[in-house]
């Protein structure tokens, strides 16, 4: 409402030093209100139907079980700002297909010739005819879209709707704002069924062809373990003794992965810590004022940036072999965060053998290990309050 009063408020600005009359501005104004209003109230409505819910212009939660979402977006610049509706599924994590699949437009063939793209078919003439399937590799798409999923998107087709299947789900989206709470339920469910769809049919999706050489060496690892797993997109999450682990196979370009991990200790450590290498502008933020604990390492210090809400406690927690792990880490990774909540890194590539991506899970696991034990230390030796 502050956003709605606001834009009230410039209009009417605007519109006295036009010259325009008071009642025309009056009526616009009430006009807005008894919109945003409507609007409120159909989606309090529709939240209550569903237990979701709202906080200004998104509502969200499960739908059938499933993560759903709906957004109120303002898009266009300037005066032609138009707000649309926008409801999603949530698919965690997203797929690693490069999928797009929309409705085939009028120019579609023509868009398609002129850039050189290419729609993939799945051997399904209703379904090629009514749809542009885009993606990396043409075996792994057709495999997702199996019948099941093929069907929900013709049925909502139907209804002439705007929509968009990608790595993350499907979007449906209507211009202005919905004032047919059916519609809004409607949009919902399909999402909804939509996104148990892809999430049944990923696991028959083999992974990635360069990924290929190392789903043996993960499956393996994993089952020694009791981790879990997937191959779109190649991961494997659970519990390494009491540590909770995740390792992804991300999606960056077409047919390019990163390695993504993250390690999480039992419990966070209560100090708000956040140590990560310094970017371009760190020193400037420094300089303005903003926190950088310094723990006197002379090739430490220089190359990460520290925060944390207890500074007196960050040299105990950062030990010299905490430190000398995080910059052996730095070298190979793109990202290195060591968080309140655990250890999260991401390298530029995939690591060419599946061994040493398995060697680095070991190294976060072992960094983050050392990072909690050093602030457990703390609270035994009775340093005071520690959360």
């Amino acid at each position: 409402m502050h956003g709605v009063a606001g834009a009230l408020l410039s209009m009417v600005f605007f519109a006295v030093v036009a010259g325009v009359p008071l009642i025309v501005i009056a009526a616009v104004a009430v006009f807005v209100l008894r919109a945003q209003r409507r609007r409120e109230e159909l989606w309090a409505n529709v939240a209550h139907r569903f237990s979701l819910q709202v906080h200004g212009s998104r509502m969200w939660g499960l739908v059938d079980g499933q993560p759903v979402q709906v957004v109120r977006e303002l898009r266009g610049g300037g005066k032609q700002r138009v707000p649309w509706t926008v409801v999603s599924c949530v698919v965690s994590p997203p797929l690693d297909l490069g999928l797009c699949v929309t409705p085939q437009g009028t120019l579609s063939p023509l868009w398609n010739s002129l850039t050189g793209q290419v729609d993939l078919p799945v051997g399904d003439p209703a379904f090629d005819d009514a749809f542009v399937v885009r993606g990396d590799e043409h075996g792994r798409v057709h495999v997702l879209l199996d019948p099941a999923l093929r069907g929900l998107l013709l049925s909502a087709l139907r209804h002439g709707t705007t929509m968009t299947l990608g790595d993350a789900g499907l979007k449906i989206e209507q211009r202005g704002d919905v004032t047919d709470a059916s519609w809004l339920e409607w949009a919902l469910r399909v999402a909804a069924q939509t996104g148990l769809a892809m999430e049944r049919a990923r696991w028959n999706v083999p992974a990635a062809t360069p990924l290929m050489v190392y789903r043996a060496a993960w499956d393996d690892f994993a089952r020694a373990r009791g981790l879990r797993g997937m191959s779109t997109p190649l991961c494997m999450w659970g519990m390494l003794g009491t540590r909770e682990v995740r390792v992804y196979a991300v999606r960056v370009a077409e047919l390019a992965y990163q390695l993504e991990i993250f390690v999480r200790y039992p419990d966070r450590l209560g100090l708000d810590l956040l140590v990560r290498p310094n970017a371009t502008f760190d020193s400037l933020s420094v300089i303005l004022g903003g926190q950088d604990v310094r723990v006197g390492d002379p090739v430490f210090d220089p190359a990460f940036r520290v925060k944390a809400a207890r500074a007196d406690r960050v040299p105990a927690v950062l030990d010299p072999a905490v430190r000398d792990k995080m910059i052996r880490l730095h070298g190979v990774c793109s990202s290195l965060e060591v968080r309140d909540d655990g250890v999260a890194l991401r390298t530029t590539q995939i690591p060419l053998r599946p061994d040493d991506a398995l060697a680095l899970l070991g190294e976060a696991s072992s960094l983050a290990d050392r990072v909690w034990n050093n602030a457990r230390r703390l609270l035994s030796v009775g340093t005071g309050a520690y959360r």
